[in-house]
């Protein structure tokens, strides 16, 4: 493999592994999850492209579900799937704030409505009462995860161009 390959498969493990971590340390209540989970698996989309993007939201929802106890979901890991996939989007780009934060507010609104249908299968009705919550964690966590992300990004931009 060469330097660059290395290097990138290097970045999407530390990634993987850092998104598992912040899913593991977060605050869950049952119906929904306040978590940073996400910062990584748009970091790498934005990095690396869509297709690790992709495959570092796919990993890491994977065996987070396989090591966690949680009851596992494919329709959930779409979520997770959703999250590399729009910061691949954005990867030739060195998007501004603005942009982010709107692509950040799409994918967190498709996230919802995927994460809520698999609640509606588990809970079925109950999954109601909870949506509000889930939508006010949503905008809450929208300018947040945006604003790590932009400043990670930005950094990761400054070291490849001034380091490599």
């Amino acid at each position: 493999m060469r330097r660059k390959q290395i290097q990138t498969l290097s970045t999407m493990a530390i990634l993987t592994a850092l998104s598992m971590v912040l899913k593991k340390y977060s605050i869950d209540t049952g119906m929904f999850r306040i978590s940073l989970f996400d910062t990584p698996i748009i970091l790498a989309g934005m990095i690396a492209g869509p297709l690790w993007g992709v495959l570092v939201g796919f990993y890491s929802d994977l065996i987070y579900g396989l090591v966690s106890g949680y009851q596992f979901s494919f329709i959930m890991m779409l979520s997770a799937l959703v999250w590399g996939l729009c910061g691949g989007l954005l990867h030739k780009f060195k998007p501004k704030y603005w942009v982010l934060l709107l692509v950040v507010l799409a994918s967190s609104i498709v996230t919802t409505l995927i994460n809520s249908v698999q609640l509606y299968i588990w809970y079925q009705g109950g999954m109601f009462a909870d949506l509000p919550q889930r939508i006010i964690t949503m905008l809450i966590k929208w300018p947040i995860t945006t604003t790590i992300v932009y400043i990670l990004y930005r950094k990761e931009l400054m070291q490849r161009y001034l380091y490599i």
